[in-house]
């Protein structure tokens, strides 16, 4: 199993945190490296075994941090949404992806297909943001397709917040 590279990590903590409730970044860029490397990538594990708490009755803090409950975070790790596993598949490794699945994730952003020109489809946000789509080899996404989806969705993501 493949764990999720750096960026996709980051994604999935600010995610996770903010469903917890944290609406500040509380962790410097060496914390995120550290808690990718000690993780490999992988969801669930995420924080190496000396960050535990002792049980799930004892509430204390993390020690990386003195406003994140371990516990609450864990929680919501364990119950990805698959919307959530698609898209860190998406960030993760934007070659991968079905184009079956690359449309999914367009319509669950709000993306809406409007129109197919030649053997491009041809997609637009809400925001009006056009990106013709094309199925690649063997039923895959293009990868920069995705990885150009991926910025508008950054974007937009960035500008609710």
């Amino acid at each position: 199993m493949e764990g999720l590279n750096r960026q996709g990590m980051l994604h999935y903590l600010e995610h996770h945190l903010s469903l917890a409730g944290v609406k500040t970044n509380l962790f410097e860029d060496a914390a995120i490296t550290a808690i990718h490397q000690g993780s490999g990538g992988l969801l669930r594990t995420p924080f190496p075994s000396s960050f535990l708490p002792p049980s799930p009755n004892n509430h204390n803090k993390l020690s990386l941090t003195s406003s994140l409950d371990f516990w609450s975070v864990t929680v919501y790790s364990y119950s990805m949404t698959k919307r959530e596993k698609l898209l860190a598949r998406a960030i993760n490794n934007p070659k991968d992806l079905f184009f079956s699945e690359f449309k999914t994730l367009l319509r669950q952003a709000g993306w809406i297909f409007d129109h197919q020109k030649g053997s491009h489809q041809i997609w637009y946000s809400q925001k009006r943001h056009r990106l013709p789509i094309q199925e690649g080899r063997s039923g895959k996404a293009k990868g920069y397709q995705v990885e150009q989806f991926l910025v508008q969705y950054e974007e937009t993501k960035n500008e609710k917040v």
